[in-house]
């Protein structure tokens, strides 16, 4: 079973990449009603639209491709097959559930979501304990799912009628001895109460990815909406590092990033714009360091960063600098590197961090007399830590042991 389940993995995903390609290629009226569902779902995930593109060249080392613990490719198959289960509609309660979960205030996209979450604990008994479908459980839960979604909405409507927050419901989970939530009539514990409730929470249906740089917390999560930028760029943050990582695909990595800067880009109020940017911009200049043969442009990143910071603290400005020249330097641009280091410590001929990248990286370059005279004026500016001092001393040993 493991075996044939890992087998299923692998043909989904290149199956996916053949459906994103015909959405390139126009052919999409070419396909039959199944795979127009699955591209659909594919396409309703901006963020994950950096991995579509991609999938033909990732080649994780597990046969898997997992962001964050979350399979991408499996939540995409599970949001179509919840999308057929409404169309048809089978069962009738997967449509009567997402119906009742709009009218609550979640999107057609998120009760969709919400409804795999819950058909996927089903299948896991089906695929990890060789279970049959229990499709009685299955329904009854979608039945109870409808019922807590219907009191939501109801309590969304009477916040509304008195000019209340009306964008999250707030659901009270029923007492066994509660009437049942489903609308049959019998106690919950006689109903519905048989079975494990299913979650309703403000930030049910949410897709939040693990693994790359946080654009948002828990706190924002009751908040959001799948399309807020902050999430957005938190999930492609996300795809960017697995695709850098485990996944195999650096390359594809880098698109993610300069897709996320589109998405900053486009952000309307100034400030939030440049504060995204800057933020996109720091990953593309880590990113760059971690794999040099991208430096050209990390070096890019890094001077837009170091624009960025304007006339604030000085500080900031020149380690963005800096790190445009290290960058400089990996792409094999060792003169504009120099002018670059040499203009900033003309800048700031005193400031130990700028000085002290300066000095290792001529000692880098072979270059240590001219290394040494850089510490060695650190040392007589008198403006040094005690630890700062050491650690100068400490470099001016490690020159002098160098010596033939």
């Amino acid at each position: 079973m493991q075996d044939v389940w890992a087998g299923l993995r692998e043909i989904n995903r290149e199956h996916m990449a053949f459906l994103w390609e015909m959405r390139s290629s126009g052919g999409v009226e070419a396909l039959d009603s199944d795979d127009r569902r699955i591209l659909r779902a594919m396409e309703a995930h901006e963020e994950l639209h950096p991995l579509w593109d991609r999938l033909e060249f990732v080649r994780p080392d597990s046969g898997e491709v997992l962001i964050g613990g979350v399979n991408p490719v499996f939540h995409i198959m599970l949001d179509a097959v919840v999308a057929n289960q409404v169309a048809v509609p089978d069962p009738p309660e997967a449509r009567t559930a997402l119906q009742a979960l709009q009218e609550a205030g979640f999107s057609r996209a998120r009760a969709v979501h919400i409804i795999a979450g819950l058909f996927t604990e089903h299948m896991w008994e089906v695929f990890h304990h060789r279970k049959p479908f229990d499709r009685v459980a299955y329904t009854t839960r979608l039945r109870l799912l409808g019922g807590l979604a219907r009191q939501a909405g109801q309590a969304r409507w009477r916040a509304n009628s008195f000019g209340e927050d009306t964008r999250r419901p707030r659901v009270r989970l029923p007492g066994r001895n509660d009437p049942c939530p489903c609308g049959s009539g019998l106690k919950f514990k006689k109903c519905c109460g048989r079975f494990s409730v299913p979650a309703l929470r403000p930030e049910s249906g949410l897709l939040v990815l693990e693994g790359g740089s946080p654009y948002v917390t828990a706190a924002y999560l009751p908040t959001a909406e799948q399309g807020d930028v902050p999430l957005l760029l938190h999930n492609m943050s996300a795809v960017a590092a697995a695709l850098a990582g485990d996944l195999g695909d650096p390359q594809g990595a880098l698109h993610a990033y300069r897709r996320m800067l589109q998405v900053a880009e486009g952000v309307k109020d100034d400030a939030r714009r440049n504060g995204f940017i800057e933020k996109v911009l720091e990953e593309i200049v880590t990113f760059c360091f971690e794999h040099p043969a991208f430096a050209t442009e990390g070096a890019e990143a890094a001077r837009r960063r170091a624009m960025l910071q304007g006339d604030g603290l000085p500080d900031d400005r020149w380690a963005w600098e800096l790190d445009e020249a290290e960058l400089r330097a990996l792409a094999g641009q060792a003169k504009e590197a120099e002018a670059i280091f040499r203009r900033v410590a003309a800048e700031a001929p005193h400031d130990f961090e700028v000085n002290h990248r300066w000095a290792h990286w001529l000692a880098q370059q072979g270059r240590e007399e001219e290394a040494r005279a850089v510490w060695l004026g650190l040392l007589a500016s008198g403006g040094l830590t005690p630890d700062e001092q050491e650690i100068a001393r400490a470099h001016l040993r490690e020159l002098r042991q160098r010596e033939p």
